[in-house]
C-alpha cells in the first residue's frame, strides 16, 4: 500500500483497535501507531503504541501533534485523511 500511494512509512499513522494486529502490525512495518483503548483495555507487556486514545477526539489531538512534527510535503499527503476524521468526531 505504502508503495502503491508513494508514501515512506514515516509519512503515515495507523489507527486501530487491536493491539496486537494494529499496533504491532504497524510498527513492525516502520509506521506510527495510534491505538484506539475505547474499552481501556491494559496494555501488554512488549507493545509499546506512539499514541494511546481512549478516542476520535484524542486521535485528533493526536493527528494535531503528528503534522506538527512532519514537513509540509507530507502535510499535503494527509490532509484528506484528516478531513474524515474531523468529519467523524463533529
Amino acid at each position: 500500500m505504502l508503495r502503491r500511494f508513494n508514501l515512506d512509512p514515516t509519512e503515515v499513522i495507523h489507527i486501530g483497535d487491536s493491539i496486537i494486529s494494529d499496533v504491532s502490525g504497524a510498527q513492525n512495518a516502520g509506521i506510527r501507531a495510534i491505538w484506539l483503548n475505547r474499552l481501556n483495555k491494559t496494555k501488554p507487556e512488549g507493545i509499546t503504541p506512539d499514541y494511546i486514545c481512549k478516542d476520535l477526539f484524542e486521535v485528533r489531538e493526536c493527528f494535531e501533534q503528528f503534522i506538527t512534527r512532519i514537513s509540509k510535503a507530507v502535510f499535503v499527503k494527509i490532509v484528506v485523511f484528516k478531513k474524515i476524521v474531523l468529519k467523524m468526531v463533529k
